[in-house]
């Protein structure tokens, strides 16, 4: 009782400082009715923050609902279980398993929690989805997965400037662009000038607090050494020279013009085994560190990018970083979720639901293809705005 009467209070705290005046609409894609929860997502995401709101903006008591991090020591002395059980014997109804990736064996013990207490919920959240995917074993059947994405560029606008702008579907920015176009810019006309600025800053909601770029930047950085030397190493042991490995090929993808995929060139420049690559590409796509487009379902001739735009700018120095890569990887980015391909033929850069994209600057031309154009902000037929991609979600 003692461990929970101290989770309570660091809990009050917690919510008592957590802003609701900006809450992503994420809260309402989660199915929060389940009986067993998991949201995982690249670290400082806010998976944390989101959580504390719903717990703020309910008005939700420490006795119906629980926020523990699994990686306090009372946690980890106590045991997930012990809490969890108590907790519901004393009438709780939810219990929130924070950072659950850092407690060793967390899914037996959830599974246990849940099996004896099917009546209650509970929400892990995790920052290696690498690790909860890998250890969830029997809950597979259970737990409904939800994967949180970083800002979309609509979010950013709406939480950096306080404005209102809406979401659109792909189907609808490609059938009425224009209107579209004109409809962002009557509420924000510096639309181009804050697209350049997210390029390189603000991927991540922490930036509101870090509003200073190199104070961001180093936040940024320091965010990736963590997922580099705390959670990989957490779901794989790791050699010294492996992590440096890792580390090479993050820069060398930072500062590449071409995004393609040359397994012969790249396993070359780094120095490691194309079996190891291969191994390597899988981590960091598992550790929310890049993401990989492919071809024909290979990666053989796919392209790979930075989980996030300002990545390239945090870890190659903003003057270093293709512009042609940093649009790809904006469109890439901002399409979270659905299925991208690298066309056979390569005639274009993308291919997402049997649409073909070809994406550039302003003068860019090139047949029937949907053009997305950097540096316009109004579209002319298939010509559309790169940003208004930043609107699907």
């Amino acid at each position: 009782m003692e461990v929970i009467e101290e989770l309570t209070r660091i809990q009050m705290d917690l919510v008592r400082w957590v802003p609701t005046d900006y809450v992503r609409d994420y809260m309402d894609e989660i199915n929060w009715n389940l009986p067993l929860v998991g949201i995982v997502g690249a670290r400082g995401v806010g998976k944390t923050v989101l959580v504390l709101q719903r717990v703020k903006l309910l008005g939700r008591s420490p006795d119906e609902t629980l926020y523990v991090s699994a990686d306090n020591p009372l946690v980890l002395r106590a045991g997930l279980y012990s809490i969890g059980s108590l907790f519901f014997r004393y009438g709780g109804k939810e219990i929130i398993i924070d950072e659950v990736h850092k407690y060793p064996n967390w899914a037996t013990e959830v599974k246990a929690l849940h099996d004896f207490n099917p009546d209650r919920k509970i929400v892990v959240l995790g920052s290696s989805r690498l690790a909860v995917l890998t250890q969830k074993g029997d809950l597979s059947r259970r737990m409904m997965i939800y994967e949180m994405a970083p800002l979309s560029f609509r979010e950013y606008l709406n939480l950096r400037y306080s404005v209102q702008l809406r979401k659109f579907s792909i189907s609808e920015i490609l059938e009425n662009h224009q209107k579209i176009a004109d409809e962002i810019l009557k509420v924000f006309p510096g639309v181009l000038k804050a697209f350049k600025e997210f390029l390189t800053f603000g991927n991540f909601p922490y930036f509101s607090v870090f509003k200073c770029k190199s104070e961001y930047m180093e936040i940024l950085r320091s965010v990736l050494d963590k997922v580099f030397y705390e959670d990989i190493p957490s779901v794989k042991f790791m050699k010294p020279p492996t992590i440096a490995s890792l580390k090479k090929l993050l820069a060398f993808v930072a500062g590449s013009p071409i995004p393609q995929i040359s397994v012969a060139s790249l396993t070359k420049d780094i120095g490691i085994s194309r079996d190891t690559f291969y191994d390597v590409l899988d981590i960091l796509e598992g550790s929310c560190v890049i993401r990989l487009v492919r071809k024909k379902e290979r990666i053989k001739g796919g392209k790979i990018f930075l989980f996030t735009c300002d990545m390239y700018s945090a870890i190659a120095g903003e003057r270093n970083v293709n512009v042609g890569t940093l649009r790809e990887a904006f469109f890439v980015s901002q399409l979270y979720g659905k299925h991208i391909g690298v066309p056979e033929d390569e005639e274009c850069d993308f291919v997402v639901d049997g649409i073909r994209y070809e994406i550039g600057g302003k003068s860019k031309r090139k047949g029937t293809t949907v053009i997305l154009k950097d540096d316009i902000d109004i579209g002319f037929k298939n010509s559309i705005p790169l940003y208004l991609i930043g609107f699907v979600r």
